[in-house]
């Protein structure tokens, strides 16, 4: 499963700023949450720029594209915890 960079974000990637990341996740995963958990345990928005999910019989899996906001620190510290609780998670550039 892919999502593609928008072009609008292709054209504005650059070596610094909000992260960009992929994060990957499935249903057996306590993934639902965590939008809501790096708003309130770092400070960090998350901008969901694009994502898909599917479905194969009730499992839920699936991969979303989000720029982060906030905070260096914290930023920094937010991707900490995506890294270990979704270990697919990267950095695909700055915006």
């Amino acid at each position: 499963m892919q999502v593609d960079i928008p072009l609008g974000f292709q054209e504005r990637l650059k070596d610094r700023g909000n992260p960009l990341v992929e994060i990957y996740m499935t249903s057996s995963e306590d993934s639902i949450p965590f939008i809501q958990h790096l708003e309130r345990q770092y400070q960090v928005k998350t901008n969901i720029i694009t994502a898909q999910i599917d479905y194969i019989g009730e499992m839920k899996f699936g991969v979303i594209l989000a720029e982060l906001s906030g905070d260096t620190d914290n930023i920094t510290a937010s991707l900490s915890y995506l890294k270990e609780q979704h270990p697919q998670t990267k950095i695909l550039g700055y915006v």
